[in-house]
């Protein structure tokens, strides 16, 4: 089978339809849309942080088993790649020797193997997204029920500004629903090394205000910029690099700073190949203007204290095969 081949002329390198480059927003002909796009401490028994300098990361690393099962729930052909609706994009116009791969699912566990409506991220069409292999879907589902509580606390706060924050009440809603860390893009890079000034910086759209990122093969190196200093512009900032290594996972809200991903030279048996769990928006969430994505605005804020408290808890390859016992046991 042959893959569906996208070219984006116009569309600035590594960007999707919901991206930002640097405060401009950048699609095809949905950028004003996008313009327009556990239980809770009291104040006493939670002090507030002092103004944190960067954005927070909360990293983690997964076992080899649980890495192993993972990747090997994804075809490990192109062709195969492609038979599942994986495309063929060309993001790096100056790295023509370049390859990319990229697979849309959805990881609710309440809807199970049913096909979910949603919007394709680059174009902006309608989008059916099957579920996840089940590996993948189990530790979606998994990652919520471990990291409950600072979810919890993250959608408290939203809920406590619903009538003074932009947004508030969709992401509150977003997060009760489980929809978070359900919408999956896997993403597989081989080829020419894209580095330097090929780099394609963006900032992602509302959909990665929580934004869970998963490698589980080859080497890919996150440049971000990531200060929150009102007076100091990220722009002329150094950026900061952390390689990420095959079981390598972080959290944090790429919708607030400006970022890029490193990719080494490579061939097929060293590609890479890495898993980014967003939130799963409904189009008029996504494209409705109301979610407030500004690193200074309350809403960042509220999810950066929480992030800068919390400690990403990881499953076990036990209980991903436990899970997938338990929600589908003919499997």
């Amino acid at each position: 089978a042959n893959c569906s081949h996208f070219d984006t002329p116009g569309l600035p390198p590594h960007c999707s339809l919901v991206c930002v480059i640097f405060g401009v927003v950048s699609s095809h002909q949905f950028h004003l849309a996008v313009l327009t796009m556990g239980s809770f401490l009291s104040n006493q028994e939670l002090p507030p942080l002092p103004p944190l300098e960067s954005v927070p990361v909360l990293a983690n690393d997964l076992s080899e088993d649980l890495r192993r099962l993972l990747l090997e729930s994804l075809p490990s052909s192109r062709s195969s790649l492609c038979s599942l609706g994986f495309e063929e994009l060309k993001d790096y116009p100056d790295c023509p020797e370049h390859s990319y791969l990229e697979g849309y699912f959805h990881a609710r566990s309440d809807c199970g193997q049913k096909v979910v409506e949603s919007i394709h991220p680059r174009y902006g069409v309608p989008l059916d997204r099957s579920a996840a292999p089940l590996p993948l879907m189990a530790f979606a589902d998994l990652m919520r029920q471990k990291n409950q509580p600072l979810f919890d606390k993250v959608r408290t706060s939203f809920e406590r500004r619903r009538t003074s924050a932009a947004g508030s009440h969709v992401l509150a809603r977003v997060l009760q629903e489980n929809r978070h860390l359900a919408d999956l893009a896997c993403q597989i890079h081989w080829g020419q090394a894209v580095v330097g000034k090929n780099l394609g910086w963006h900032i992602d759209g509302p959909n990665s205000f929580l934004h869970l990122a998963l490698g589980l093969h080859g080497n890919r190196a996150l440049h971000s910029k990531r200060m929150l200093n009102r007076k100091t512009s990220n722009k002329g900032a150094e950026a900061e690099v952390e390689w990420q290594h095959p079981g390598s996972i972080y959290l944090t809200s790429p919708s607030c700073f400006p970022h890029a991903v490193e990719y080494p030279e490579s061939d097929w048996d060293n590609r890479v190949v890495a898993v980014q769990f967003r939130l799963l928006l409904l189009p008029e969430e996504l494209y409705g203007g109301s979610i407030d994505t500004d690193s200074n605005g309350s809403l960042a804020k509220d999810v950066f204290q929480h992030l800068a408290r919390g400690q990403l808890q990881v499953p076990t390859v036990e209980d991903v095969e436990r899970w997938i016992q338990l929600h589908h046991p003919s499997c």
